[in-house]
């Protein structure tokens, strides 16, 4: 950001919106996940390939990511998480309130992945 700023100045709102976007796509994919969609008050995560071991633990699963996860969504109903599964592929639905700019919907995906998914 500084750097852009130097050499050009000020940049527009969409440029900002731009690194945002690219923050959370390295945040997402930190975490493995596999895509992340916002639609209106609604994000969805799609989770990890179902072979990932270090996501979904061993068979019993008791001290894997996803237990961790599903773990987190009892101190977190206000975003009324929901896991189904489509397409072979889990998906993890949040609802996102007052938001009301593409950069605060940004800053919010970014903040709820951050939340739920730092183990």
């Amino acid at each position: 950001r500084s750097e852009l700023r130097d050499r050009f100045g000020e940049y527009p709102p969409e440029v900002e919106n731009l690194l945002q976007i690219i923050g959370l796509r390295i945040i997402a994919a930190r975490y493995r996940i596999q895509s992340v969609e916002l639609r209106g008050a609604q994000l969805s995560i799609t989770l990890p390939d179902k072979d990932d071991l270090d996501f979904y633990g061993n068979e019993d699963g008791t001290d894997s990511n996803l237990n961790k996860l599903v773990k987190k969504f009892q101190n977190h109903p206000e975003y009324n998480p929901r896991l189904k599964e489509s397409k072979g592929q889990l998906k993890l639905t949040l609802l996102i309130r007052n938001i009301s700019s593409d950069f605060d919907r940004i800053i919010q995906s970014i903040n709820c992945i951050t939340l739920f998914f730092e183990f």
